[in-house]
């Protein structure tokens, strides 16, 4: 029987919200180590501490940090840690466990799995180019992200940031435009080359995350989320905030007093 643990109002999982969750017979906790789509990053540390005295195992997705935080496997205290090679931009289909001798696990399949040397290869590359851009991403597409929040911001002035108080990935912002639903802005956006999401496919659709972190249904259906490269560059960042700005006054202009949340 699984159970889904609600977060805090800046979208992480708590040591304390652990801690009331887990009951004796609790054996394992897993989760990801940052929100794709926020990227709030949850704090592993303390939430291995509670696992260790509950004796209760921990998996960790650790697909969103890779390249955009230090970390040593040995010093996390989490039992397994695995990534998706798809999210690092690897061929498709690629991963890995990473996984306490302790708690080694048996296979459940049997046999010897034909394995793509090509993919392996490719996978091996993308962990270069991580590693090769790593200061770059925590310093300039931190700097970057800054950049876009604060140009839309200071642009469209009832726009939201949201958790740009707890710590997150350096290439990840959220932003709601009030009075226009994300989809709308979306498709804009697509349409002039600026590629944003508004999640679902894998993962939950943004507005559902924000409302269940407190923030109202109205103000979450506008919610869009941007996500930046280590090839992003100042001027992508000033010539897309010109186009999320323009697209965003047009359509709160054509939708003014017509929005309207549906039920449901």
């Amino acid at each position: 029987v699984s159970k889904k643990l609600p977060v805090s109002s800046h979208g992480q999982l708590t040591k304390e919200i652990l801690q009331e969750a887990i009951r004796p017979r609790s054996a394992l906790l897993s989760l990801s180590w940052a929100n794709s789509l926020t990227g709030v990053i949850n704090p592993i540390h303390d939430l291995a501490e509670v696992c260790r005295e509950k004796e209760v195992k921990l998996h960790v997705d650790a697909s969103s940090v890779l390249g955009k935080l230090f970390f040593r496997f040995q010093d996390l205290g989490v039992d397994y840690l695995t990534f998706d090679g798809d999210i690092l931009h690897a061929p498709k289909g690629t991963g890995g466990l990473v996984q306490k001798e302790s708690s080694f696990l048996s296979r459940l399949v049997v046999g010897d799995p034909d394995c793509s040397t090509p993919a392996i290869a490719g996978l091996a590359t993308s962990f270069t180019l991580l590693q090769e851009h790593f200061d770059h991403v925590c310093m300039e597409t931190a700097r970057l992200r800054d950049r876009l929040e604060q140009g839309i911001l200071d642009g469209f002035p009832d726009a939201t940031a949201f958790f740009t108080k707890v710590e997150r990935l350096p290439n990840t912002a959220v932003i709601a435009f009030p009075g226009i639903f994300n989809e709308a802005l979306l498709y804009a956006l697509h349409r002039k080359g600026v590629y944003a999401s508004i999640g679902g496919n894998r993962s939950q659709k943004i507005a559902e995350i924000l409302q269940a972190c407190g923030v109202s249904k109205e103000l979450a259906s506008t919610s869009i989320c941007f996500s930046l490269s280590y090839e992003t560059t100042q001027k992508n960042i000033d010539d897309a905030i010109s186009i999320i700005l323009e697209a965003a006054k047009n359509l709160r202009r054509t939708s003014k007093g017509f929005f309207e949340v549906p039920n449901g």
